[in-house]
């Protein structure tokens, strides 16, 4: 079992991922500005550390006696704090993993990364896979496609805007999907040095998907389609008043234009294919 440090352990994905390490046998250690947000979340289960991403002393600090770095490191809306925070911050964890000698670091990116250059939270994790690659430490980066738990987040007021004709399947993934893969590529040596498309057991398109959501939790929900030009106005319009909102319309206007890209084959061949449809997800909410 490995000794891990875990930072953006608390997000979504991330604390699915905590919790199937820590029931793996895997001894964690968090590295969080919010002790109590991790204590709540997970209390005595793991062992938790107060710090910066941003400064190295503590990021130093807190790799001391690791032998893994987990990091599924996120930020508030804004290209600004995307580029400082998940950037920077993991550009900061890469060098004291380096400074430590650590055996291996897990990434948490997106599938198609390289093509969401409109779409910065996403885009960013690409420079990050690039840069932990010519880094010279052992990695297992992960590609996950969209997780099932976004799409109750694109409701505003009991209503969802659709941009375009969202025409484009998608595989919806389950965070517990996920984080078995995660936990299981420690038990890999193919894993060391590889990337892997992680998605989920069924393509349907997003129209497709808030049905099943309308149907199964929000009977009352409005989904609506807008023209693309409008997208991009309101867009622009709510850049520097509501970056949230403008950032969620960012991202179905690329929804509407890039093709899920990735090949799970190696992935399920390695640990297992996904269980977790998004109809039993909702229907367990």
């Amino acid at each position: 079992m490995a000794r891990i440090l875990a930072v953006g352990g608390t997000g979504t994905v991330g604390s699915a991922v905590v919790r199937q390490l820590i029931t793996d046998g895997h001894q964690l250690r968090l590295f969080t500005r919010n002790p109590d947000n991790a204590v709540a979340k997970f209390g005595d289960k793991i062992e938790v550390f107060r710090g910066d991403v941003m400064n190295p002393r503590n990021v130093e600090d807190a790799l001391f006696d690791m032998e893994v770095a987990f990091s599924s490191l996120s930020s508030p809306p804004g290209k600004k704090s995307i580029n400082e925070i998940e950037y920077g911050g993991n550009l900061t964890l890469l060098e004291s993993c380096k400074h430590q000698r650590i055996k291996r670091f897990l990434y948490v990116s997106v599938l198609n990364s390289e093509y969401f250059a409109g779409y910065p939270r996403f885009f960013v994790k690409y420079r990050v896979e690039e840069e932990l690659k010519m880094s010279g430490l052992p990695y297992t980066i992960f590609r996950p496609t969209i997780f099932m738990d976004s799409l109750p987040k694109l409701i505003r007021k009991g209503k969802v805007t659709l941009y375009g004709k969202q025409s484009n399947p998608i595989h919806f993934l389950s965070t517990s999907d996920f984080a078995k893969v995660v936990s299981a590529s420690l038990n890999h040596k193919d894993s060391v040095n590889a990337t892997f498309d992680v998605l989920g057991p069924e393509a349907i398109t997003l129209d497709d998907a808030l049905g099943v959501l309308k149907r199964c939790r929000r009977p009352n929900l409005k989904i609506e389609h807008s023209s693309p030009l409008l997208g991009k106005a309101l867009r622009y319009v709510y850049s520097s008043s509501k970056s949230e909102v403008a950032e969620t319309i960012a991202l179905l206007l690329e929804f509407d234009v890039t093709l899920e890209k990735g090949d799970p084959s190696l992935t399920q061949a390695l640990f297992g294919e996904p269980t977790v449809r998004l109809n039993n997800w909702l229907l367990e909410l």
